[in-house]
């Protein structure tokens, strides 16, 4: 990834914070959370954007397996 990318990764994390926040702290209804994430996901467009926010999402706090779930229920 580039610095540029990093950066933008970051940025884009930090305006993650709050929303990441809400789904760790909301009640479980799917594990890890991997319905929230996949909902979110759905709304990043192609491939490589819900893969840049995926990472984007996890540097925001969010739970590593239920990002990997969301790719995977993703297709991804």
């Amino acid at each position: 990834m580039s610095p540029e990318q990093t950066a933008i990764l970051k940025d884009i994390a930090k305006d993650l914070e709050p929303l990441v926040r809400d789904i760790e702290e909301s009640p479980m209804t799917t594990q890890n959370h991997y319905g929230d994430y996949m909902s979110v996901l759905s709304q990043a467009g192609d491939s490589d954007n819900k893969r840049f926010i995926a990472l984007a999402l996890i540097d925001a706090g969010a739970n590593k397996q239920g990002i990997r779930d969301a790719l995977r229920a993703h297709g991804l």
